[in-house]
């Protein structure tokens, strides 16, 4: 039986949930790029009148809901009691439809890619410690002007590295400056808003948002797993498929950066590389970041890309049964593949860093991994 969740609209601000909605078409994704999701909604399913479904669709307004897809009364093992499960939060930033139809379009990010929307409130200026300056933006986004119900975890609130910060109010939004942090060499850091679920029985009431952060990763061991891959004409594992392959023109053994600025005034040169193995050619790449009025911060976006361009880090594909259980983003699992026609066999381990569902293929989910 494929995967059948309520879809449930919350309140930004409280995380309460309000209504269900008879979605259609879902597609869901959640990474920490941060993921998408968009449906459509057909509102002569709702049961409502005209004008009540007009009401329904004020819920949606100036981005005052999310979406959460909960997994309800799911059976936790004999003798337990029924349990409810979320999949995620995503915030709906975007209706749309036309006059003579009762369908309408939705769509938005996660709720950690709201950061996206807003601008700097305050200065962050001086030698500052990356993980604790990201969660002081957060906690100003999420306060200032505004109170949204997010758990900030004041356990994460240090990494002993040092980073010279220059972050102009209403220069660039939250998203752009935590992600320039992130680069801090000697203390990179991943993150993301984990969401939970409130219950009254099994019965949802209201969605919790916590910040959860990773040094240098994001990353949770679950060792009771194993993601398998059979060989040729054996039956499917815990694994239906998985892709891999290599992509040269997409790689780079060196990448130089520069940054704001022009001509004789512009910031850089800056450059970071890797190794190459025997007989490899040179593979150049060529970045500029023009919010980059230092070296040090031109320095960062630099590594980055040179990351973002080593295959070491490429991300490859694997579809799961949803009858298994619900991949999180930062799991780290067992990994085992049987010898195939172009694959010797594998043992180690990966990571899960996005998955995605669509409703139209309702009994696989589709893993974004990384060795």
């Amino acid at each position: 039986m494929g995967l059948t969740p309520t879809w449930y609209v919350a309140d930004f601000m409280t995380g309460d949930l309000i209504d269900t909605f008879p979605l259609e078409g879902v597609q869901l994704e959640s990474s920490l790029r941060p993921g998408m999701f968009s449906a459509s909604l057909d509102l002569r399913k709702t049961g409502r009148s005209m004008g009540e479904a007009r009401e329904l669709l004020d819920l949606l307004k100036n981005g005052k809901g999310t979406l959460v897809p909960v997994l309800e009364g799911l059976s936790n093992g004999a003798g337990n009691p029924p349990i409810s499960r979320e999949l995620g939060e995503w915030w709906i930033g975007q209706v749309a439809g036309t006059y003579r139809s009762p369908i309408v379009q939705i769509s938005g990010p996660e709720f950690s890619g709201y950061a996206r929307e807003v601008l700097l409130a305050e200065d962050f200026k001086g030698t500052l410690d990356p993980v604790k300056t990201a969660r002081e933006m957060l906690a100003l986004l999420y306060s200032r002007s505004q109170t949204v119900a997010v758990d900030l975890q004041g356990w994460v609130s240090h990494t002993g590295a040092r980073v010279e910060v220059d972050a102009r109010k209403i220069r660039d939004t939250y998203w752009d400056h935590i992600s320039d942090l992130q680069e801090a060499e000697g203390g990179p850091f991943e993150w993301m808003i984990r969401s939970g679920l409130v219950t009254t029985g099994w019965v949802p009431q209201r969605v919790t948002r916590t910040l959860e952060i990773g040094q240098p990763t994001l990353a949770f061991s679950r060792p009771d797993i194993t993601l398998e891959v059979t060989g040729p004409g054996s039956q499917p594992a815990s694994l239906l498929d998985a892709g891999w392959g290599w992509d040269e023109r997409a790689s780079a053994s060196t990448v130089y950066g520069w940054g704001a600025g022009a001509g004789a005034d512009q910031v850089g040169e800056a450059f970071a590389s890797r190794s190459r193995e025997p007989g490899e050619p040179v593979k150049n790449r060529l970045v500029t970041d023009p919010a980059a009025m230092t070296m040090d911060r031109l320095r960062r976006t630099t590594r980055a890309a040179l990351r973002r361009f080593s295959p070491e880090e490429r991300t490859f594909t694997a579809t799961m049964p949803t009858d298994r259980y619900t991949p999180r983003t930062g799991e780290v699992y067992q990994w085992r593949s049987d010898p195939t026609w172009t694959r010797p066999g594998e043992t180690g381990t990966v990571r899960c860093v996005g998955w995605s569902w669509s409703s139209s293929h309702p009994d696989d989910y589709t893993l974004d991994l990384v060795r």
